[in-house]
């Protein structure tokens, strides 16, 4: 789906799901997420030389719902503009990696990585990653790699036998209620 100029709402009294190959949001559009559902994304742009499968320069209302990306390689990128949030996001791509690029990734609630990656884009990337809830990594799944440099906040941290967090050579800052007690990593 490519949104240019306009808003695309989803916002029925019902959680519905979505499921696009990419989400490509210009600037001047809006996009609102379905109310407590789930968008899924299942593939990457073929036709830009960048092969983003979510991109946002527009607006982002994620409307508590969550973001679900299910695409097994290792070139798709997701780059959202630093003001903007997901509420949930789940990596679920099998051996794929998830790129994140251009912006912070900020993450309102939680991030579950059920199988896959997700990591900077580049080799030392230095964009921050906020989960401002728990970060669950299942068996199979990984945060982190490629040298990353950014800083990475979480609420809280989950790594379950199998999982991996790769430290990010930056900050690494746990603090279960963002603005009290916490743990830091440099």
């Amino acid at each position: 789906v490519v949104t240019s100029g306009a808003t695309y709402a989803n916002t029925g009294a019902a959680a519905n799901t979505q499921t696009f190959g990419s989400l490509f949001i210009n600037a001047g559009t809006t996009f609102i997420a379905s109310p407590s559902g789930n968008t899924i994304l299942t593939n990457k742009r073929p036709e830009t030389s960048v092969p983003y499968q979510f991109y946002c320069d527009g607006i982002l209302t994620h409307n508590n719902g969550t973001f679900k990306d299910t695409f097994n390689d290792t070139a798709h990128r997701w780059t959202p503009t630093s003001d903007q949030f997901f509420y949930n996001v789940i990596i679920d791509t099998t051996a794929g990696w998830t790129r994140f690029e251009g912006g912070d990734l900020n993450i309102a609630n939680d991030l579950t990585v059920t199988s896959g990656v997700l990591l900077q884009h580049g080799d030392g990337g230095t964009d921050p990653l906020l989960v401002s809830g728990t970060a669950l990594i299942s068996n199979g799944g990984q945060i982190g790699g490629r040298n990353d440099a950014g800083a990475y906040t979480f609420g809280t941290i989950d790594i379950e036998s199998g999982g991996i967090y790769d430290a990010t050579s930056g900050e690494t800052i746990i603090d279960n209620d963002m603005n009290g007690d916490s743990f830091l990593n440099e």
